[in-house]
């Protein structure tokens, strides 16, 4: 409704949602995975292999490269051109969320020009993540702003990076509609849409993956609902 009150376009109403439903998704990617984005190492080659991942720190939980894969290649595939801008807008809104707006109460009465912001290194004995102080002999705001939530978004751009992932919306199943019926004895419609989007789950999950290794992965789920 805000954005239809501003007269933008159909189209840019609608990029802006896309951003926006993206951003949700990082914030919430980062929460769930806050630890593994600062602490561990990612490593394409482990994806699709249930065995040992390499953390920086060995009391660190364990790292499933697979379902992080998964996620954010099916996050590129909703979100296409602008998921680096989804998750810029998700940093922003983190790091705005996570302001102590305490801080700034006993500036509300005063007329202050526009504040300096100033990023702190990374502190992994976790620093807060925000700070305001007056700029002594002026009337300018600063505020300190912790790399300790940025880095966790750096990590996420990477990350797609990593798992080569900048253009997920072209991955196509290894086999189309036609073929996934007849193996599966599948009458095609609505449900062979599921099959679909499980495939390129499976591969996402399992780059190096080959199609026999798909097609046994989908027969199993198959007769699985059968039973």
């Amino acid at each position: 409704h805000t954005l239809r009150q501003l007269k933008l376009d159909t189209k840019s109403i609608k990029s802006v949602e896309i951003v926006m439903t993206g951003a949700n998704f990082v914030k919430n990617f980062v929460r769930r995975n806050s630890d593994a984005l600062i602490y561990s190492n990612f490593d394409l080659r482990r994806c699709g292999n249930s065995g040992e991942s390499v953390d920086v720190d060995k009391g660190r939980g364990r790292v499933d490269d697979s379902e992080m894969r998964e996620e954010l290649g099916m996050f590129v595939r909703e979100v296409k051109q602008v998921w680096q801008c989804a998750v810029i807008y998700a940093c922003a809104m983190d790091i705005v969320e996570s302001f102590d707006r305490s801080l700034f109460k006993s500036f509300e009465s005063q007329s202050l020009q526009p504040p300096r912001v100033k990023l702190v290194p990374v502190n992994l004995n976790h620093a807060p993540y925000c700070s305001a102080k007056i700029i002594e002999g002026s009337e300018q705001l600063e505020i300190l702003i912790s790399m300790n939530l940025v880095m966790k978004y750096v990590m996420v751009e990477r990350l797609v990076h990593i798992y080569e992932l900048e253009e997920a919306w072209t991955i196509r199943p290894l086999f189309d509609s036609k073929s996934i019926g007849k193996e599966l004895g599948i009458k095609q419609g609505p449900q062979i849409g599921v099959v679909i989007e499980q495939a390129i789950r499976w591969q996402l999950r399992n780059p190096r993956g080959s199609g026999e290794d798909l097609m046994s992965f989908l027969k199993e789920g198959a007769e699985d609902e059968l039973c």
